[in-house]
């Protein structure tokens, strides 16, 4: 109190001595000049405070438009009873929240087909909007991979929607995932809490294919693709590869044979050829992804004898490297393996920069 008494005395007369020159000055009634500088940063902070209140989150437009999303791309497996029942054994895991409010989460390797959904709030979605942007998963390489990128095959996927573009990050198998990956995909997750309706997976209704970085490069076509990574973007042709595709057929025989598996033998034409059409697709769309009506193409070649089906996808150049990360990958390595397959059918295509992307198809039957 004796400190405060003392400094007011002084304060008086530096009033005193600026009273002429502050007159026109709002707060001119002040009797310190640093307490006058101190209610100006106050003010002005104040202000910026209030237009970052009041500023417009960073949404995207449409409201099938997705505005954060996850995927953990991993290989397909289905399987079939008598009766025309599914049931997925592995699938891709995807997790997405729309504009409008619309969740989807799919945790993939589940034995259903069903997903679970819900609807968030509008204040809910700007707010984990924020909440994801905050964690800087933004400001990572579009892609975080190991090596020099000979063969992909698998990957973890976060996307963020933004009003004008979307920013994709892409961490490949073996790589270590950074903690703004698994802080945004904690956070996502978090909010599946509300995902408490329960569909059949083929029902879910396509989000829009949002922007990535300004171009219309698609980020989503499917509901189980969210993230398209720029590693494997080559080229929007391609040329079939016969040799490449027959010597993935004669490697995989050898592994199943090492490890004291029946050979596969080759799959019918239209398995193959829907192998090979496949396969088109990811070179023209420049990634690898899996085919999300699977069934659908196991029904148009073996009507309802199939009992299984399954599907590895990867790209890379040389065959033997590709064939190794299948190898390495326990999932994939899995499909490799199974002892249910009869039948196999893979499809190759070159793309112009001198990778091949490959799609396997494995089927057994009744």
């Amino acid at each position: 109190m004796a400190k405060t008494a003392g400094s007011s005395k002084k304060r008086t007369a530096v009033s005193k001595s600026k009273k002429s020159t502050n007159t026109n000055l709002p707060f001119a009634g002040l009797r310190n000049s640093r307490l006058a500088l101190f209610v100006l940063a106050f003010a002005a902070v104040g202000v910026f405070a209030l237009f970052q209140i009041g500023a417009k989150p960073d949404l995207p437009t449409y409201s099938d438009d997705i505005v954060v999303g996850y995927i953990d791309l991993k290989p397909t497996n289905i399987s079939q009873d008598e009766n025309g029942n599914t049931a997925y054994e592995m699938y891709p895991a995807v997790t997405y929240v729309q504009a409008d409010g619309t969740l989807v989460c799919d945790p993939g390797s589940s034995n259903t087909t069903t997903v679970t959904t819900g609807m968030l709030s509008k204040k809910e979605v700007e707010k984990l909007h924020q909440d994801i942007v905050a964690t800087e998963v933004t400001s990572l390489a579009d892609e975080i991979t190991v090596g020099n990128k000979d063969a992909l095959i698998q990957f973890e996927g976060f996307v963020v929607g933004g009003a004008e573009s979307a920013k994709g990050t892409a961490v490949y198998a073996g790589a270590q995932k950074p903690a703004k990956f698994a802080k945004a995909q904690e956070k996502l997750q978090a909010v599946c809490a509300k995902a408490t309706k329960s569909e059949n997976r083929s029902n879910i209704k396509q989000p829009r294919e949002p922007k990535i970085n300004g171009t219309k490069k698609s980020l989503v076509t499917q509901a189980d693709e969210l993230l398209t990574p720029k590693a494997s973007a080559c080229c929007s042709v391609g040329q079939d590869d016969t040799a490449y595709g027959s010597d993935q057929h004669n490697r995989i025989n050898n592994h199943r044979k090492a490890s004291g598996k029946s050979i596969l033998a080759v799959g019918n034409t239209c398995m193959i050829g829907k192998a090979y059409e496949w396969t088109r697709k990811m070179v023209a769309a420049g990634r690898i992804s899996h085919d999300p009506n699977l069934g659908g193409a196991g029904t148009q070649c073996y009507g309802s004898r199939w009992n299984k089906l399954g599907e590895n996808v990867g790209v890379g150049y040389d065959s033997a490297g590709l064939m190794q990360a299948f190898i390495n990958s326990p999932g994939h390595n899995a499909n490799l393996l199974d002892s249910a397959w009869e039948y196999l059918g893979v499809g190759a295509v070159r793309g112009s920069n001198g990778r091949t992307f490959v799609t396997h198809r494995f089927v057994s039957v009744y």
